[in-house]
């Protein structure tokens, strides 16, 4: 699924970030659930665009799909700076 290859992706590139478990992290794959830490981040998907069907090698495949998806990040009221620098860092990978 997208939602879980990118915070896949995203923990293993961004300093800091461990998908959640019911040990502990800070990523996750859906909205934030109830009790999570202050500083944390999801990955949530939405509708994208309709897929692109086009005569190729199969005419039920799409030729490609246009998936959505929103990081969102979040930090503790005080922590303004350190919450916007992993919003950089998401960002840039």
């Amino acid at each position: 699924m997208l939602v879980t290859d990118i915070t896949d992706y995203l923990a293993a590139n961004v300093s800091g970030l461990a998908v959640a478990t019911s040990t502990g992290g800070n990523l996750f794959s859906s909205p934030f659930p109830e009790g999570s830490p202050d500083s944390a981040v999801c990955v949530v998907e939405y509708p994208g665009l309709p897929t692109e069907r086009s005569m190729g090698a199969s005419t039920t495949a799409p030729v490609f799909e246009r998936p959505k998806f929103s990081v969102i990040v979040r930090g503790a009221p005080t922590a303004f700076l350190a919450t916007r620098n992993r919003i950089e860092d998401c960002l840039k990978v």
